[in-house]
This record gives C-alpha cells, sequence and structure tokens, in this order.
C-alpha cells in the first residue's frame, strides 16, 4: 500500500538497475518523461508521478530532484486566461538568524487552480492553499487577493532552513517559480558601534547602521508615539534601504488584514531604489491604538506606538499643553494637601 499525493514539479532522477528510485526521506512511484546522459556517463530521465510512504523497503536507487528549466514563465506571450508568474518577485531572499523569513510568489489568471509551497531539499510539501501539511508550526500561508500574492512566512529561521523552495501551480504542466534563502547572522548590536552613531533622529541609528554593516535596513518616519483624532485617518510610512525585500504591517504583533470586516485599510508600495511601504487607516477607533510594526522579510524591524484620542487634546502641542496643565493641577493639588496636614504645626502663609 502507497499513501501518496502528487508530486510539485517535475525531477530528475538517475537511473539504475532496478528502475525504482529513491530519496532519503520520501519514496516515489514515478512516469519517465524522457531520458538522457548526464556529465557523469549515467542515463537519467525526466520523470513526475507521486511521493508517497510504502509499507515495505523495496526501493534501491537514489534520484536526483532537479526542478525543471521550463516551469518559471514571464510576462509576454500569456493568453488571457493562462496562469503565470510574475518575474519581478525577488527569487533571492536574504533573513536574519532568529527573524521571520517570507518568501513570496505573485500569480495572475491564477482561476480555480491550487498553490502548493515545496522544499526542495527534501522535496517536502509544506502547503497546499493555505493548509499547511507539517508540524512545525513555524510555517504559515500569507494570501492576499488583491495582488495575487502568496507569501510562505517562517519564523524563526536558522541556517538548516537555507535552500530552495517552490511556488507551484496545478497545471498542466506544473508551473513553478523557485525562490533561494539564505540565513546571515544577526544584525551587529549597538555597542558594536561608537555612542555617535546611535543619535535617535528619525532612526538615525537604523540608517547609519545599515551604511556601515552593507545589511538592509527600515524605519518608520516621523519616529517616535504619535497622537491622531478619533475617526481620522493614520498614515504610517515605512522606508527600507533597499527595493529587494517584501514588507508587511502588524498591529499589535498580529499581521494587518487588508480584507478584514472593519475596511478602510489601505497600503501603497513605491519602489525605485529603496521601498516606500505607506500604510492608510481611515475613520480610526480607540481600538485602532497600539503598536504598528513594519516587518521586512530581509531586514530588522522597525516599530512606532499611536494613540488615538477623543476631544479636543490632539496634535503634539495641544497634547503637550493638556498633559502640562494636568501635571500642574496635580502638583497644586499635593501641595494643598500638603498644606493641610501641617496647618497646626504652622504653614507658611506665602505658600498656603
Amino acid at each position: 500500500m502507497l499513501l501518496s499525493v502528487p508530486t510539485a514539479f517535475p525531477v530528475e532522477v538517475e537511473i539504475a538497475r532496478k528502475g525504482v528510485f529513491r530519496s532519503r526521506t520520501h519514496y516515489n512511484r514515478l512516469g519517465l518523461l524522457r531520458s538522457r546522459r548526464n556529465s557523469r556517463g549515467n542515463k537519467v530521465a525526466m520523470a513526475s508521478g507521486i511521493i508517497g510512504i510504502p509499507d515495505s523497503l523495496d526501493l534501491n536507487v537514489e534520484y536526483l530532484p532537479i526542478p525543471t528549466h521550463a516551469t518559471i514563465t514571464e510576462h509576454e506571450g500569456h493568453s488571457a486566461e493562462e496562469p503565470y508568474f510574475d518575474p519581478t518577485v525577488p527569487r533571492d531572499v536574504n533573513a536574519f538568524r532568529g527573524k521571520t523569513a517570507y518568501l513570496s510568489c505573485r500569480i495572475y489568471n491564477m482561476g480555480n487552480r491550487t498553490v502548493s509551497w515545496i522544499r526542495h531539499a527534501d522535496v517536502h510539501i509544506i502547503s497546499v492553499g493555505t493548509y499547511t501539511y507539517t508540524s512545525d508550526q513555524r510555517y504559515f500561508i500569507l494570501h492576499d487577493n488583491t495582488s495575487g500574492d502568496w507569501t510562505l512566512q517562517i519564523k524563526w529561521v536558522s541556517a538548516k532552513d537555507e535552500g530552495t523552495y517552490g511556488c507551484q501551480l496545478n497545471t498542466q504542466p506544473i508551473k513553478s517559480y523557485y525562490i533561494m534563502l539564505t540565513v546571515v547572522g544577526k544584525m551587529p548590536d549597538q555597542s558594536t558601534y561608537p555612542e555617535s552613531w546611535w543619535e535617535k533622529e528619525n532612526n538615525l541609528q537604523h540608517r547609519m547602521l545599515a551604511d556601515v554593516a552593507n545589511v538592509p535596513a527600515a524605519y518608520i518616519a516621523n519616529e517616535g508615539d504619535m497622537y491622531v483624532s478619533l475617526g481620522s485617518t493614520l498614515n504610517l510610512s515605512c522606508i527600507l534601504n533597499t527595493s529587494d525585500s517584501q514588507l508587511f504591517w502588524y498591529h499589535d504583533g498580529e499581521i494587518i488584514n487588508y480584507d478584514s470586516l472593519r475596511g478602510g485599510i489601505t497600503i501603497i508600495v513605491e519602489k525605485s531604489n529603496i521601498t516606500v511601504s505607506t500604510l492608510h487607516i481611515k475613520n480610526t477607533s480607540i481600538e485602532d491604538s497600539g503598536n504598528y510594526t513594519c516587518s521586512p522579510s530581509n531586514a530588522n524591524s522597525a516599530s512606532t506606538v499611536v494613540h488615538v484620542i477623543k476631544g479636543e487634546c490632539f496634535g503634539s502641542l495641544i497634547v503637550f499643553v493638556c498633559f502640562f496643565f494636568s501635571f500642574l493641577f496635580f502638583i497644586l493639588t499635593l501641595i494643598y494637601l500638603k498644606c493641610s496636614e501641617s496647618v497646626d504645626e504652622g504653614c507658611d502663609a506665602s505658600v498656603c
């Protein structure tokens, strides 16, 4: 008996004596498509078929999975109905160790077809649609209906996560978009650089660190706590010093859902030699207060705190005045109470 699921892409296999194929972690029943000789003189064949786990161990020949070169499509030459991948989406992604990696593909004319994510090293099927086929809780699928983006999120990445991942569409033949994930060391900490580099001005420390360490860095314009009035529009801009990255917005640790019933949430992304992602939230409510984080796929994140306030205490100047008079009232109240307690001891009339 063979428990099986379809292969996500054709593989190149090396044919040996019994013509049966084996990988290190999966066993396969494969249909040959065409054969040739490889550089070592061995006969190889392109094949597709079934990946499964058999109940008997009678397979004895290694197979070598290699992505076919005909699976990546371009914009040109497609019919109106033919699905294809956006070739401008980055195929090389860097992620810092311990951070979250985002691997994205964008599909046009997808129709009712299904998207799968495959880890190429062991031909492991990570997901089908938005459902993950793994016990590893670090994997999550993000899908944006508007843009057609399918993003594989991998939390707390380590060196073992490096390698090629395939975003695959169940067409005939199967179409694939391959992305190489590279895990790099952590960003250098503050103690590595002179204190003058860490001046707090529009996240200057992040930009200067990026220049010196030659690594991507993000910062949010107008750093510091932000105050907006109830019912107004919140605008946050995140700037990344590279165009080769995906940006995601989080509110209090939860990824912002642009398609939520709340409505009024839009993202505008501009790319040149840098990336600028602007978050617009209309008709703000008290629930929109909290921490907002801009999280790039290959750089440290940047955060700010937003306060949605009622009444007339709005704007940085007015808020300062409100806080000042509140503090002054508090001090005068303390003086009054102190004088009341010490009246029997003879409080100075000029103070009381």
